[in-house]
């Protein structure tokens, strides 16, 4: 299975994270109400290990407030240099509404830098 998002091909959707790989990529968290729908980002995101990731982010009260009735992981996996460059290229066209060091500090004023 893949997923165009961008212009990438993500592994997925996945339904499972345990499906998920622990290796170095990016990830979407994807959302939708509808089979027929369009699937929409809800967070975009990366790390060394995407399944441990995905799997302890902190932020799925984020993803889940957002209100889809079906929620998924896509990924791409790819080494650090790119990973970061293509989690940033992807947010500024997406513009998922959890995630990103921003909403991160708004959900957790104490939360460091980290991405």
């Amino acid at each position: 299975m893949s997923i165009t998002i961008g212009d990438y091909n993500f592994e997925g959707p996945f339904f499972d994270t345990n499906s998920l790989f622990n290796r170095s990529g990016v990830f979407v968290i994807l959302g939708k109400n509808a089979p027929g729908n369009d699937w929409t980002p809800v967070d975009i995101g990366s790390s060394g290990d995407v399944r441990d990731r995905v799997q302890n982010h902190g932020l799925d009260i984020c993803w889940s407030s957002q209100g889809y009735r079906t929620m998924v992981a896509a990924v791409l996996y790819c080494e650090e240099m790119l990973r970061e460059e293509i989690e940033q290229e992807l947010r500024k066209i997406y513009q998922p509404p959890c995630g990103g060091k921003r909403r991160e500090r708004e959900l957790n004023p104490l939360a460091g830098d980290e991405d």
